[in-house]
């Protein structure tokens, strides 16, 4: 069975707490890459997943080829 290549964007409660742990409990999902804005935070989430990490989601778009992209930012971010 193919897993698929999954990014996180937003690296928050939600993020960190929900998202990532169920992506790397299920066989089915690669945790490929994450996103956040706050350098201390994304350097944190790299060491500790072993992950590429990128600052922006327009840079994790040209450079990684994912299956999907689950979106944990803020609400009023999700729309860019």
């Amino acid at each position: 069975m193919k897993k698929l290549k999954t990014a996180v964007v937003g690296l928050g409660r939600i993020g960190l707490q929900f998202h990532i742990p169920n992506i790397l409990e299920h066989d089915s999902f690669e945790l490929a890459a994450i996103v956040d804005p706050l350098p201390e935070r994304l350097l944190e989430g790299m060491e500790k997943f072993s992950v590429k990490g990128y600052s922006d989601y327009s840079e994790l778009l040209d450079k990684e080829e994912l299956d999907l992209i689950v979106i944990a930012s803020p609400t009023p971010f999700h729309t860019e």
